[in-house]
């Protein structure tokens, strides 16, 4: 398909919120042409989002949480089976030495126990390591008391079969520690009894009459010893059993859901090849010093031409207001807006204007350089993802424009792939188009939009849907959505309405690992990038745009890796639906 002409409407809606809901048409269609030089269709209601994947945070997030809940009972009742073991071991126990050995260590028990609880309840806790061999190692104690052959070889069996649990979707490299903690204590200790060092004082001795024959005992502790490895085993090839199926369950519910989101496209364009097959009702007119030769687009609130200097200048794509919106006094307002905000950004970033006109009673105008390319939605359509070149190409590109921008007071409010524009200039560039709904910083008192929660709902910061006042940190909010949709192929928001998205980015985007092999540096960056609260947030656009460039080397500075790390641990990425 061609590129549009221009970016869909933007959602504009009153800030209130019993009409936050339905989202009405807005800003008009950014000044592009398409690369085959053939007309495009024109722009209709904005395009779908794909549906929800069913499987936020997918199987890594869901076996993580498994992982987490599982430990946190098992830990529960480690320390629960130590405060009712120790008063059972004393009037059991066979000799003070034996009660002895035991208490000591179901002490050290409890103790770690109780320091991973802690742990686990911080969320610092996020796989099996060395503090639990070494509970493993000291089960030989209650083990010593009631016997190394003893009925007490189930109790540890159960839980080696607990720890291979799990351990197989971690991939944790220190799981085996723990049976072999338990296997390494208990046959030393068997050697220890049957060389006479410690004295046979458990409940079922190794040697219960003097006539047993000193091998037997080993054998069947070796059988015991074979009971503990293979729970450890049965438990470990389950888990991966199942953690396979749940791998295999997310990504095709995500491959259903892209589908879908393709299915959805599809459609908003047979929408604007339906409803804007006729042509705009300025062609022949002169407006300026351009006359209009062809339709290009048309959007909520204007309409794209064709413009040819009537002396040497360039063409361009001329933005008029629609024809039945020139009545419209907020419409005109906005589109004389977008003129004056065009006017005054010099970058090769942004869209350059050639000339404005246009009031006291003229149809106001726009002539802009006329754009050879494909918008970021266009691109995502026919490749899902951008590679780590082209990502550190729109990174930089899209970040210098909005540096130009906001320098001069300005925020974009409606940053989104419909609004970007790949050209060439004459190498390839990313470019900022659609304007239409920005406005200046230092406007507290801004009687167009005043009220108005303006903007494409599934790239809105919340402080814009929300309708608080909003700063610079609002685009780099929409810059990191439109970097987390190039990077994992899927928008991190799939509602339609601002209280929807809203609903969503409390809950925080779905985990990006989730969806694509994603480096640890891009992953903090993103974190802080789309943060809900604006202090969280990147400063400005140029850190922004150098932290993402060095996070793509694989050399983000330590001071931001630290932090996106602390966020990721006060606000993780959605839970996993999929449990």
């Amino acid at each position: 398909a061609p590129a549009l002409a221009g970016a869909a409407p933007s959602a504009t809606a009153p800030a209130t919120p019993r009409a936050l809901a339905p989202a009405l048409a807005g800003a008009a269609p950014s000044a592009t042409a398409p690369a085959t030089g053939h007309a495009p269709a024109p722009a209709g209601p904005p395009e779908p989002p794909p549906p929800p994947t069913g499987a936020a945070g997918g199987a890594p997030d869901a076996w993580r949480g498994a992982l987490q809940r599982k430990t946190t009972t098992v830990m529960i009742a480690f320390l629960a089976i130590c405060a009712a073991g120790l008063p059972f071991m004393a009037a059991v126990a066979r000799t003070r030495t034996a009660f002895a050995a035991a208490a000591t260590c179901v002490a050290g028990i409890a103790a770690i126990t109780a320091v991973q609880l802690i742990r686990a309840r911080r969320g610092a806790l996020d796989q099996l390591d060395w503090p639990w061999a070494v509970v493993a190692a000291l089960c030989a104690g209650p083990a010593y008391l009631f016997g190394l052959n003893a009925g007490f070889a189930a109790v540890l069996a159960v839980g080696l079969f607990s720890n291979g649990g799990f351990t197989a979707a971690q991939r944790n490299p220190a799981a085996p520690a723990i049976p072999l903690a338990v296997v390494v204590s208990q046959g030393a200790l068997l050697a220890l009894i049957v060389a006479g060092v410690v004295p046979d004082d458990g409940l079922a001795p190794l040697y219960p009459t003097p006539d047993t024959p000193r091998w037997e005992p080993v054998i069947a502790h070796a059988m015991v010893q074979g009971v503990y490895l293979s729970a450890h085993a049965a438990g470990f090839v389950v888990d991966r059993a199942h953690s396979r199926m749940l791998e295999l369950a997310v990504q095709s519910e995500a491959a259903a859901a892209h589908h879908r989101a393709l299915l959805s496209a599809a459609r908003a364009q047979l929408h604007r090849a339906l409803v804007g097959t006729a042509d705009g009702v300025f062609v022949g007119h002169r407006v300026g010093d351009y006359e209009l030769t062809e339709f290009l687009g048309r959007g909520g609130m204007g309409e794209v031409y064709r413009g040819i200097h009537v002396g040497e200048g360039p063409a361009a794509a001329v933005k008029l207001i629609r024809a039945d919106r020139f009545g419209d006094a907020a419409a005109v307002r906005l589109f004389v807006r977008e003129a004056s905000v065009l006017s005054r950004i010099d970058s090769p970033y942004v869209a350059r204007v050639y000339a404005t006109g246009g009031g006291d009673g003229d149809i106001p105008y726009i002539a802009m350089e006329l754009l050879t390319g494909n918008t970021l939605a266009g691109v995502l359509r026919d490749r899902d993802t951008l590679s780590p070149e082209a990502l550190e190409r729109l990174v930089h590109d899209v970040g210098r424009g909005l540096e130009a921008v906001h320098s001069i007071g300005i925020i974009h409010r409606d940053l989104k792939p419909h609004n970007v524009m790949l050209v060439r200039d004459p190498e390839p560039r990313w470019k900022l188009v659609d304007f239409g709904i920005a406005r200046w910083l230092d406007k507290a008192s801004d009687h167009t939009t005043r009220d108005l929660v303006v903007g494409t709902p599934p790239y809105m910061a919340p402080e814009t849907i929300l309708g608080r006042p909003v700063d610079a940190r609002a685009d780099l909010y929409s810059f990191g959505l439109l970097i987390y949709r190039a990077v994992v192929g899927r928008p991190a928001f799939s509602s339609a309405d601002p209280l929807g998205v809203l609903d969503e980015a409390r809950r925080g985007p779905p985990n990006p690992r989730d969806y694509v092999d994603l480096p640890t540096d891009v992953e903090l960056a993103l974190r802080i990038a789309i943060a809900y609260d604006p202090a969280d947030r990147f400063a400005d656009a140029a850190t922004m745009r150098h932290a993402f460039a060095a996070a793509l080397a694989g050399s983000l500075p330590p001071a931001l890796r630290r932090r996106g790390r602390a966020l990721l641990a006060r606000c993780p990425w959605a839970t996993a639906a999929v449990r």
